[in-house]
């Protein structure tokens, strides 16, 4: 597992781009935690995208965070 620590304002809306092409069933069992000092946010479905290039096959996960912590 991957994890990546950056700033509050680095994770408010967040583009990660991925280096590799991933299937929709990889995609499906992902989780996402964001942390902050000693909490954990976990971003609902609704937060998360996976967005494909249908020209390139790139593919990212889009993370909005709507909330304060």
């Amino acid at each position: 597992m991957k994890k990546t620590k950056m700033s509050i304002k680095e994770f408010r809306s967040l583009l990660l781009t991925l280096d590799e092409k991933i299937s929709k069933e990889e995609g499906t069992s992902w989780q996402i935690e964001l942390e902050y000092g000693r909490e954990t946010f976990i971003p609902t479905g609704e937060e998360v995208q996976f967005v494909e290039n249908s020209k390139t096959g790139e593919k990212c996960v889009i993370i909005q965070i709507t909330r304060d912590i």
